[in-house]
C-alpha cells in the first residue's frame, strides 16, 4: 500500500499536468478565435473592395483572382471553424469544471489525515 504522502505527491502531479494540458488547449484556442476574427475582418474588407470595384469594366485575371482569393479565404475560416470546433469538443469532454484544484485536494487530505 503506497504511503500517504506518495499518493499526495501523485495527485499533485497529476492535477499539474492537467492544469498545464488545459492551459495549452485555452491558449490554442484564444489563438484560433483571434484567427477566424482577422481571417474575418480580411473577408469583410475583400467584399467591400469587391463591391467598390463592381461598377467598372474588369480585366478577368483581376476578377478570378479576387474570387480565387475569396475561395481561399473562405476555406481557411472553415478549417478555422473546425478546429475551433475540435478544441470545444475536447474542453467540453475534459470539462475542467470537475477537476479539483491543488488546495481543495490538500484540504480533502488534511481532513482525513486529522481523522
Amino acid at each position: 500500500m503506497a504511503k500517504p504522502a506518495n499518493q499526495l505527491e501523485d495527485v499533485h502531479t497529476q492535477l499539474k499536468t492537467i492544469d498545464s494540458k488545459i492551459n495549452l488547449l485555452a491558449g490554442k484556442l484564444k489563438t484560433l478565435e483571434k484567427n477566424q476574427e482577422i481571417t474575418g475582418r480580411t473577408l469583410l474588407s475583400l467584399r467591400d473592395q469587391v463591391h467598390e470595384g463592381g461598377g467598372g469594366a474588369k480585366d478577368e485575371a483581376g476578377a478570378s483572382a479576387s474570387s480565387g482569393d475569396l475561395d481561399e479565404l473562405k476555406t481557411q475560416v472553415a478549417e478555422m471553424a473546425q478546429k475551433v470546433e475540435e478544441m470545444k469538443y475536447v474542453l467540453d469532454s475534459i470539462n475542467p469544471l470537475n477537476y479539483a484544484t491543488i488546495d481543495q485536494v490538500k484540504e480533502l487530505l488534511d481532513e482525513k489525515l486529522k481523522k
